[in-house]
């Protein structure tokens, strides 16, 4: 049985290597003092997001996703977005991301947010799953403008990252 439930100080390890082969699937190099940052991030008192994880019964962690809360002026609500899902390998097709999902949901309603939203990249198979879950595409595109310092400090050494399409129902 997975549970799915707020990742705790304590889960960094088992979060670790997912956040590497989510990297690596992303065709980014790992960035060991990136996620050290971020996890310090996360439980830190300013911390503008938060980690959700899926464990089995051994409490190891098969699944993770990253939480952000934005607001809507438009809708005078607040956002919740969701960014990178990732189940491990061998645990995919077993409900595992749409556990994450529901979670995420469940938070967003619990805070009268006005939607959920994520970005996927073009071709990537995951998109199948958030269809399924309800999930629509928007042509709206998302972009992005690299600072020279921001990406000093993550270590991409200037690589800036990839452009892709906004996936959510209304961007407002």
């Amino acid at each position: 049985m997975t549970r799915v439930r707020w990742a705790r100080d304590g889960d960094a390890k088992g979060v670790q290597p997912l956040f590497e082969a989510s990297m690596v699937s992303e065709g980014l190099p790992m960035n060991l003092a990136a996620f050290r940052r971020t996890w310090r991030h996360a439980f830190g008192p300013k911390s503008t997001f938060r980690f959700v994880v899926a464990v089995d019964a051994s409490r190891a962690v098969v699944g993770c996703c990253t939480v952000h809360t934005h607001y809507s002026t438009y809708r005078g609500q607040p956002v919740v977005e969701v960014e990178d899902v990732y189940v491990v390998e061998p645990r995919r097709g077993r409900g595992i991301g749409a556990k994450l999902l529901g979670f995420c949901e469940k938070y967003a309603e619990s805070i009268k947010a006005a939607r959920t939203e994520l970005h996927v990249r073009q071709g990537n198979r995951a998109a199948r799953l958030y269809l399924r879950q309800g999930y629509e595409p928007v042509d709206y595109e998302w972009m992005q403008k690299p600072l020279r310092t921001l990406m000093a400090a993550s270590g991409s050494g200037g690589r800036a990252g990839r452009g892709v399409r906004h996936r959510n129902k209304e961007r407002a």
